[in-house]
């Protein structure tokens, strides 16, 4: 579940080379009675060319 109102932002023009912007990003896992908040308040910005690597705990993708 997404909440905090995300933004994810593909800008028109390519002038700074901004390929991704995301903005203010939760994301909660939720299963039955049990809710576990997993991205916290998330501002990331990738430009052309940039790669990204998640890395977390096994298990948690």
């Amino acid at each position: 579940m997404l909440t905090t109102d995300p933004q994810l932002i593909i800008p028109e023009k390519q002038e700074n080379n901004q390929v991704v912007e995301i903005k203010n990003l939760d994301f909660y896992f939720r299963s039955n009675n049990i809710e576990k908040q997993t991205l916290f308040d998330i501002n990331l910005t990738l430009k052309k060319g940039e790669v990204l690597i998640w890395k977390g705990p096994p298990g948690s993708g």
